[in-house]
């Protein structure tokens, strides 16, 4: 057994016997969250022809425990349509189980075991509607929304506007661990009145030369129910390309909702990325669209009309034409408590 994987064990075997032992009258909180799709994908260049169906894009169950003034656990399972059974159904995973330490002097709180990352977790808060569709950096698939490891997290506040998240991990998710390198990530939120602002940062060393930088800046504005974000960011997958060339994906999201009334709101959101900026005069540029109305019949249940649309533009002159991708959904989110 490798010396790295000794702490994620005793963590683990901790966790049962800290839930056994937690004082009288600290009751496990039980909450999760649903989301469900009628959605219809028109013809397009990556989506099937005329293809719809019914389904649950995300099922999740989360039991949280104060242990006591100082200590707390949380496990959470996650079941979606992109993992499936060797029998094709939906399998269900770990997405979070961590102890937290909090108040570790002014440091923070400190979190062991499978947490959120500092990737797009600001991000999601500002855009608000990842029961519509992830962040970007998410979309693009760089980086894990949860990751095993340990982290260092001070939220922003009136008193201390300058927040931090710094963590060390595995760098594969809620995947186990397969490879000797690590990843380090630092988000620096700043918070004053209804602005933040973000600078994030992470490396991911591969142990050769295959090693992954990211930066990303964000801006957002969140007043009641309304928002604005804008989200820049620029990835080194280094020695990836032709001829061991540097491959830098790149792009910038900018998204807001608004309240229309009691019952209602309005999402919008678009995407401009570029696979490898580094290329000129090869790939495709792509665009992407999400619009959105909100009925709200209770405040834990949303019922969402919505449209997602990716266009490419190709950077070379003979480019083929690809056709664009249109789905079109209606989408359940609720969430139980």
């Amino acid at each position: 057994m490798s010396r790295g994987r000794l702490p994620a064990i005793l963590l683990f075997a901790a966790l049962p016997a800290a839930l056994l032992t937690a004082p009288a009258g600290a009751q496990p909180r039980v909450s999760g969250t649903v989301f469900a799709d009628f959605q219809d994908q028109l013809h397009g260049t990556a989506v099937p022809v005329d293809s719809s169906s019914f389904r649950f894009r995300r099922v999740q169950f989360t039991v949280d425990q104060d242990l006591d003034s100082v200590f707390s656990a949380r496990v959470q399972l996650e079941a979606d349509d992109n993992e499936l059974t060797s029998r094709g159904k939906s399998a269900t995973f770990l997405k979070q189980v961590w102890l937290r330490w909090s108040h570790v002097g002014a440091f923070g709180d400190l979190y062991m075991g499978l947490s959120s990352t500092p990737t797009w977790s600001i991000a999601e808060g500002v855009w608000g509607y990842r029961s519509l569709e992830k962040t970007v950096l998410d979309v693009q698939g760089l980086g894990s929304a949860t990751d095993m490891g340990v982290a260092l997290q001070r939220a922003p506040s009136a008193a201390h506007p300058l927040g931090w998240h710094l963590m060390l991990s595995n760098g594969n998710g809620q995947k186990p661990e397969n490879t000797a390198g690590k990843k380090l990530a630092l988000s620096l939120p700043y918070r004053v009145g209804d602005l933040t602002l973000e600078g994030m940062g992470d490396f991911e060393d591969e142990r050769g030369t295959h090693d992954r930088w990211t930066v990303k800046a964000l801006a957002g504005w969140q007043h009641a129910s309304d928002a604005l974000g804008v989200e820049l960011y620029r990835r080194v997958n280094a020695n990836a390309g032709v001829a061991n060339a540097d491959v830098v994906p790149s792009g910038v999201s900018v998204y807001g909702r608004h309240r229309l009334n009691d019952h209602w709101r309005a999402v919008g959101r678009v995407d401009f990325t570029d696979p490898d900026s580094n290329l000129d005069n090869a790939g495709y540029r792509e665009t992407y669209f999400v619009a959105a109305l909100d009925a709200m019949p209770h405040a834990q249940v949303h019922v969402m009309p919505n449209i997602l649309v990716r266009t490419y533009s190709g950077k070379a002159a003979a480019a083929a034409d690809r056709k664009a991708d249109i789905t079109l959904r209606v989408t359940l989110h609720w969430t139980y408590k």
